[in-house]
């Protein structure tokens, strides 16, 4: 009697197990919210040092395309923040894009083209124990033949402002669950 409630106790963790793997590998719907802005006033900070190049990814998608959709900038979680950039004469929004994104459970999204003004980038995010946000942003210096880059990938937070820096330009990011 005992052999047979260990076997049915072991069936039920198993099966539990084979549940709870199933549920995790779901996938889920993201908001993205990039917004990429520059600094129009002079900084004390060396502007003429050359960056290394922005490594660029072998397949990117634009957006709208495959698991990817438009969200109108008006329903961003960064509205507010766009709003008050364009308030103030240091500052100059080159791009801000809303974007869905459905990606399964331990796997990336696909490279996503960013751009406006001048700025060329992408955005990625890859879903696992964490979240990770993976942002490549160039954008050229007026007066010498440099290009600015902004590359880093972060665990970001749900529902968290995240702040990419550069002296020159820099992207405020936002993602949630949909």
């Amino acid at each position: 009697m005992t052999i047979t409630f260990r076997k049915i106790t072991l069936f039920v963790c198993l099966f539990m197990t084979l549940l709870s793997t199933l549920a995790h590998a779901e996938k889920r719907k993201f908001q993205i919210d990039v917004l990429v802005f520059k600094q129009n006033s002079d900084t004390s900070e060396e502007m003429n040092t050359p960056y290394p190049p922005l490594k660029w990814p072998k397949k990117m998608i634009e957006p709208g395309e495959k698991t990817t959709k438009v969200i109108s900038t008006s329903s961003s979680k960064l509205a507010e923040a766009a709003a008050m950039l364009a308030r103030k004469p240091q500052y100059s929004i080159l791009a801000h894009q809303s974007l869905e994104q459905v990606i399964s459970s331990e796997k990336a999204g696909n490279y996503v083209h960013i751009m406006g003004n001048g700025a060329n980038g992408f955005v990625r995010l890859k879903r696992g124990h964490n979240l990770h946000l993976n942002i490549g942003m160039e954008y050229p210096n007026e007066s010498t033949e440099n290009t600015f880059v902004i590359s880093e990938k972060r665990r970001v937070l749900l529902n968290k402002k995240h702040y990419f820096d550069h002296p020159r330009i820099g992207i405020i990011t936002h993602v949630s669950p949909l």
